[in-house]
């Protein structure tokens, strides 16, 4: 039915996503991916944070996901075509704050390198 296929084009999409924004953030930044989200700290620091850090935005993403269905659905009771405008007016305003977070990760990285 066409209700299963929309599911699993939704479904396939999720795992996707996760990767996307990183190599986006990469490729603009010109860092490696697997270091786009890094920080200018020390190792101890970055093995005591990480899990929490990442535990911590997981259960952020999931909130902010959960408020932008309740919001669109609740509040605006915008149309399936009204809801794909909000989420695509949410993307880029997440890609617009991920350039800028590159940016200033780039400007703190290279002041924090050492000069010789």
């Amino acid at each position: 039915s066409a209700i299963f296929y929309i599911i699993k084009l939704h479904n396939m999409g999720g795992a996707h996503r996760r990767y996307l924004i990183p190599q986006v953030l990469a490729c603009y930044g010109r860092v490696k991916k697997e270091r786009a989200f890094s920080v200018p700290v020390s190792s101890a620091m970055k093995f005591r944070g990480k899990p929490a850090i990442d535990t911590l935005y997981v259960r952020l993403g999931d909130g902010l996901a959960a408020i932008t269905v309740l919001v669109g659905v609740q509040l605006l009771a915008l149309s399936t075509s009204g809801f794909f405008v909000f989420n695509v007016i949410l993307v880029l305003c997440w890609l617009i704050a991920g350039v800028l977070l590159v940016r200033e990760h780039r400007r703190a990285s290279l002041s924090a390198a050492p000069r010789g």
